[in-house]
């Protein structure tokens, strides 16, 4: 299968085979969300597999940027330290 470079991965951050109910795993770094969902629509319509899931992972900056989000939102709520 050939991509068009708007559907190819940036970047292969990891990658694996696991044991399990997943049998591999992939880390990608694609240029945003629709991008992704595109290319696990094309993965998925191959036949292939049977089943997937994706998720969206948060650099460091936007989780610190999460928690003091919450700690502004409610004043009981302290970061850990």
């Amino acid at each position: 299968m050939t991509l068009r470079p708007s559907l190819s991965p940036q970047h292969l951050v990891a990658g694996g085979y696991a044991f399990g109910d997943i049998d591999v795993v992939l880390v990608v770094e694609m240029p945003d969300d629709v991008s992704m969902a595109a290319l696990a629509t094309l993965v998925s319509a191959g036949g292939a597999l049977s089943q997937g899931k994706t998720s969206k992972l948060m650099d460091g900056a936007s989780w610190v940027s999460a928690l003091t989000k919450a700690q502004h939102a409610s004043p009981s709520y302290k970061l850990a330290r």
